[in-house]
């Protein structure tokens, strides 16, 4: 018996997504960089997966949103088939960080393990050490018959070939795009004449049937990219933002909508492959903007992009007994003490998500998080991690945005290398 998987209806499978790296880094040697660029590996990324075109998280296994492993590999992420996907890699583990979110837009799952076999009765299969022919078989119910109609060589084939001169035209031609196929039409709208010729040029196909001709795209128009989106921090100014684009077939028409209706529609010009959007767009609370490009060659396509504002979180050693009083300098959160804490990411942390590795000698570590509850563990070892109640800190951020904050301290001055876990 011969098995042959096919796809069955609902299945999941893998998204072509496999680590977190960062393009166009430099290696740092004995203090110098390298004059090469490199893919910088981003260890413990931040991985969410959305409904492409929305800000709906995608249900997947792992669940998202997840954090990548440690050597910035990303497990397999399965979800459903017949649906596109927004993935958002972002945070990390400094200085090896996303100081900006990458999104991949718009992916695919490909076919995964799932299916049914359908089994074939093979009555002869005759073959020689470099060929194999199989003959009189019946597929499903499909029979020998039927199956020389796919068989280019087939006695079947062959008639159906020394039809085409009765068909009036001749095929558009890869290799000479020059060629058209031509019909003798009497009359077109108010065009009139013994004989009119209709020509289908380069990139067009021309289909008679009967007395219709159909003209269509030789390729399917699709949108293949549109970026432009980004993260930044509560209260910063997005000023006249740039988007750019590209199509399988340059559009009749596009323009880029947005959801805070600042020129909005922005008509875009031939190639339609860049926008500048005239305006200023700021938020001091966690908002989301999203940008919506429209083009139109026969049927209307869109993409999306997105602009999120979200508050930093910062972390970092220093000296123990820092107050409330914290202020911003820049990406960075400075302590009643003087310790400065490195920014760590745009965006709140949340459960399961780590820190550091941080190297504290002989001295605390401080963590200036959104939440006000969270208790931790040692991601090394799963044990608690103590950290101090944490103080309440409104936080004014480097864009005048005030932000309540909570401040969190071990409890005990360390020695060694750490990564703290949220536990809760």
């Amino acid at each position: 018996m011969l098995f042959i998987p096919f796809a069955a209806h609902g299945q999941t499978a893998v998204l072509p997504v496999y680590s977190c790296v960062k393009p166009g880094v430099k290696a740092i040697t004995s203090g110098l960089s390298s004059s090469n660029y490199l893919q910088g590996v981003i260890p413990s990324c931040r991985v969410t997966v959305y409904l492409t075109g929305t800000t709906n998280i995608a249900t997947t296994s792992p669940q998202s949103p997840f954090t990548a492993n440690i050597d910035g590999s990303i497990p397999p992420i399965y979800a459903a088939t017949g649906q596109g996907y927004d993935v958002v890699l972002s945070g990390g583990i400094p200085p090896n960080t996303y100081t900006i979110p990458i999104t991949l837009t718009d992916l695919s799952v490909g076919i995964g393990s799932g299916g049914f076999p359908i089994t074939l009765g093979l009555t002869s299969i005759a073959g020689s050490s470099t060929t194999t022919s199989v003959s009189g078989l019946t597929v499903d119910g499909v029979t020998p018959t039927v199956m020389g109609y796919v068989d280019p060589s087939s006695s079947i084939q062959t008639q159906l070939n020394g039809k085409q001169a009765t068909l009036g035209f001749t095929p558009y031609n890869a290799t000479n795009p020059a060629g058209y196929i031509s019909f003798a039409i009497t009359s077109v709208n108010a065009l009139t004449g013994p004989a009119l010729t209709l020509a289908c040029g380069t990139g067009l196909s021309c289909i008679s049937s009967g007395s219709t001709i159909t003209v269509s795209l030789a390729t399917a128009f699709t949108i293949n990219s549109f970026t432009g989106g980004s993260t930044v921090e509560l209260g910063y100014p997005v000023v006249n933002p740039t988007f750019a684009a590209t199509y399988s077939v340059t559009p009749a028409s596009a323009s880029i909508t947005n959801t805070d209706s600042i020129s909005s529609p922005t008509t875009l010009t031939t190639p339609f492959t860049s926008g500048t959007i005239t305006g200023t767009f700021v938020h001091a609370s966690v908002t989301t903007t999203t940008f919506t490009l429209s083009a139109t060659q026969g049927s209307t396509l869109t993409a999306t992009q997105t602009i999120n504002w979200q508050p930093a979180i910062f972390g970092g050693v220093g000296t123990a007994g820092a107050t409330f009083s914290v202020t911003a300098a820049g990406t960075t959160a400075v302590l009643s003490n003087g310790n400065v804490l490195p920014r760590l990411q745009l965006g709140a942390e949340m459960v399961g998500q780590t820190f550091g590795p941080f190297s504290p000698s002989g001295q605390v570590i401080y963590l200036l998080l959104t939440g006000g509850s969270h208790t931790f563990i040692d991601a090394g070892t799963g044990f608690p991690f103590a950290f101090n109640a944490p103080l309440t800190v409104s936080f004014l951020n480097a864009n005048g945005v005030t932000v309540t904050m909570y401040l969190y301290q071990t409890t005990n001055s360390l020695y060694g290398t750490y990564t703290p876990k949220v536990a809760s």
